[in-house]
């Protein structure tokens, strides 16, 4: 029992569910109880973090450049 209350514990906390929402579901006094009990998951929620935000500022600078080439693109079309 106790192995399908980590996994799905652990589970949760990668999908991005709520430490409170999982400490509630779990019946943990506070939500630090199940933070402390599962901190080796918030390293891997970290290191995901990391990516993604990096995947974000990737995408925003594709999105800055793309708007900018089209701007020069129709710039030197209509010669001004």
């Amino acid at each position: 029992m106790h192995g399908l209350r980590h996994t799905h514990a652990t589970l949760l906390l990668e999908v991005g569910t709520h430490a409170k929402v999982i400490q509630e579901r779990l019946d943990h006094a506070d939500a630090k109880t199940t933070m402390d009990t599962y901190a080796h998951v918030t390293h891997t929620l970290q290191e995901n973090t990391v990516n993604q935000f990096t995947a974000l500022l990737d995408n925003k600078k594709n999105r800055s450049t793309e708007r900018l080439v089209k701007f020069w693109r129709k710039k030197l079309k209509s010669g001004n």
